[in-house]
């Protein structure tokens, strides 16, 4: 109303479609606060470069893990500082991330389902074995398939007979509420006379993102 336009596109879009791909199943375009992690025993962290994306919350992840004894296992396609203190790192390639989530998926349905990896299966067991907070953030929430990826963790996440969280990680400041108060279209979706971008935060400094 402010701008007088429902043309409205940002940077804070592909978070916003994670929300719409985790309220498909979960029915609400929210997820659980980072202090869900003290009350998990696994953090299954599905992400790459959350050092420099988020160091607040992956300092709260370390020290869940080091001083709280809790297991972190690790889904991602470049190295991370975390591998030195993960249980399991499930190291793929970014077209086979989706994928190894629905191994995991098809491990709730079968306990004896294999996938031909060892570090898949290894993470399956663990996190059919207790409370799992679900972290989801990071260069994955910039995929294309992002949406997809949110449906597979909410889905996961369902499907655990413990208790588990899902945190889907705002990649800058403003993020969430740009989110929340923005009907978001894709660029290719404007049209018209007045187009608004609105740019939350403007980060160059990792590798692998543009």
């Amino acid at each position: 109303a402010v701008f007088g336009t429902e043309n409205v596109t940002s940077d804070a879009l592909s978070y916003s479609m994670a929300l719409d791909g985790i309220a498909e199943i979960t029915g609400e375009r929210k997820t659980d606060p980072f202090s869900a992690i003290d009350e998990a025993d696994t953090v299954f962290l599905i992400a790459d470069f959350m050092e420099e994306i988020n160091p607040v919350l992956m300092t709260l992840v370390k020290f869940a893990v080091v001083r709280g004894g809790k297991k972190l296992l690790r889904l991602g396609t470049y190295p991370s500082k975390l591998d030195r203190i993960t249980s399991v790192l499930i190291k793929t390639s970014e077209e086979k991330v989706l994928d190894s989530l629905k191994h995991i998926i098809m491990s709730t349905f079968d306990s004896s389902y294999t996938s031909g990896s060892d570090a898949i299966d290894r993470a399956s067991e663990i996190v059919r074995s207790g409370k799992v907070a679900f972290v989801l953030g990071g260069a994955f929430l910039f995929s294309p398939d992002v949406k997809e990826l949110a449906k597979a963790v909410a889905y996961l996440a369902g499907r655990l007979r413990a208790k588990s969280h899902i945190i889907l990680v705002p990649p800058k400041a403003n993020t969430l509420k740009v989110a929340e108060r923005f009907p978001l279209k894709a660029p290719q979706e404007l049209s018209g006379d007045v187009n608004v971008l609105v740019n939350t935060e403007l980060y160059r400094d990792f590798p692998g993102v543009e």
